[in-house]
């Protein structure tokens, strides 16, 4: 699911100078990418990819601390930090 900036900035409890900063580094590595009709964020599959491998790295390296599934069933918790991970599996956001 696309992702505004402001939803983004209000969910990462960042600074918007080093928002822009992660964004860009993160749309220059090809793992987000932004959509020109909406000006929302999505992350490629390529980026999908990234987050999967990162929570594998994670879950081997901190093995007492699986993953844990939320109420809503759209977010994770893992080793202290959110992964929204939506219905249908195509997109992530973190912080």
């Amino acid at each position: 699911m696309p992702q505004a900036k402001t939803y983004i900035l209000r969910n990462t409890n960042t600074s918007f100078k080093l928002l822009e900063s992660y964004l860009l580094q993160l749309q220059t590595s090809d793992l987000l990418e932004l959509q020109p009709k909406t000006k929302k964020y999505l992350t490629t599959k390529e980026g999908q990819k990234f987050i999967e491998a990162w929570i594998k790295l994670k879950t081997m390296l901190y093995p007492q601390e699986i993953p844990v599934l939320t109420k809503n069933k759209k977010c994770t918790i893992h080793n202290n930090q959110f992964i929204a991970v939506p219905a249908n599996n195509t997109n992530y956001v973190t912080h």
